[in-house]
């Protein structure tokens, strides 16, 4: 009979466990589907019904995503505090994400042209550290290495501009892609930075 009970009890135990292992799968498939929803209507540019989809998965498996694309809003809105703040956020939960620094050092960047004079140094640096820290991940990191690239040789070298520094990025941009390595040169010699 006490065999009977313990059969009865491990069945019992093992059916939860399957069927509470499916639920769980499941969820997480609603919410793979409701993120990749999401980051279309973010790509398409309808960022409103993106963050409603967004904000509902920023506490599950997929917060680091999640919370970085609402960052990505704030950065298409210029609002670059909360973008920061979001992004850094999505760091916190997935360090070692190049795309996610690569988003940030570009909202510290595009942060330092409406920064007061005390702020823009600190921006400049954090943007340009973000951006070593995801060619740094991703060596083949295309849009870093380019905004790398623009950070040298645009900022002054008090920020750690310069044009050696530049060409070495459009050296290791033309490794990766000759063409856009080629145009990017080509903008730059044209500017009269090369």
């Amino acid at each position: 009979m006490k065999r009977m009970r313990r059969f009865a009890v491990a069945v019992v135990l093992a059916t939860a466990i399957v069927v509470f292992g499916q639920t769980g799968v499941m969820a997480q498939q609603d919410q793979q589907e409701q993120l990749d929803s999401a980051i279309q209507l973010f790509e398409s540019g309808n960022t409103d019904e993106a963050g409603m989809l967004l904000q509902s998965l920023a506490g599950g498996p997929f917060a680091a995503m999640a919370t970085a694309y609402l960052g990505r809003i704030h950065f298409r809105q210029k609002q670059w505090n909360e973008a920061e703040s979001k992004l850094e956020q999505a760091l916190a939960l997935e360090p070692g994400n190049a795309n996610f620094h690569y988003w940030l050092g570009s909202s510290y960047l595009q942060h330092v042209g409406e920064a007061s004079v005390l702020r823009k140094r600190g921006l400049a640096l954090k943007g340009r550290d973000n951006l070593l820290q995801a060619v740094n991940i991703d060596p083949g990191h295309l849009d870093a290495r380019i905004a790398l690239a623009e950070f040298y040789l645009g900022a002054p070298q008090i920020v750690g501009g310069g044009r050696d520094k530049g060409l070495k990025e459009i050296e290791a941009i033309i490794a990766l892609d000759p063409v856009s390595g080629r145009q990017l040169e080509a903008k730059f010699r044209e500017n009269g930075k090369l």
